[in-house]
């Protein structure tokens, strides 16, 4: 699975500048690393990895060689339907 890390303002923000302005900071490379160090997973973020923990940086199941990352899948969003559906049977699997 591939996950993407995104960020976004609000049209409605009261402040987007301080919002443009704590994107800014954790997209800094090295605020990028502390976070991933800190919570163990991947920054999609090339700058962040000089400063990434090397037991996390060997991990390849948070940073997939090249010729893994060719096979790896972006999951979509269900229609609501479908997680109308979906719901209750995870649920269900949740408490087996």
């Amino acid at each position: 699975m591939l996950a993407v890390d995104s960020f976004v303002i609000r049209a409605s923000a009261r402040r987007p500048d301080l919002a443009q302005r704590v994107i800014d900071f954790i997209r800094d490379g090295e605020n990028a690393a502390d976070a991933s160090n800190l919570i163990g997973a991947g920054k999609p973020n090339a700058a962040a990895l000089p400063d990434i923990e090397p037991r996390l940086a060997g991990e390849r199941a948070i940073f997939p060689p090249a010729a893994e990352r060719q096979r790896l899948e972006m999951l979509r969003d269900s229609e609501p339907r479908q997680r109308r559906l979906m719901s209750p049977l995870w649920t269900e699997i949740k408490v087996k």
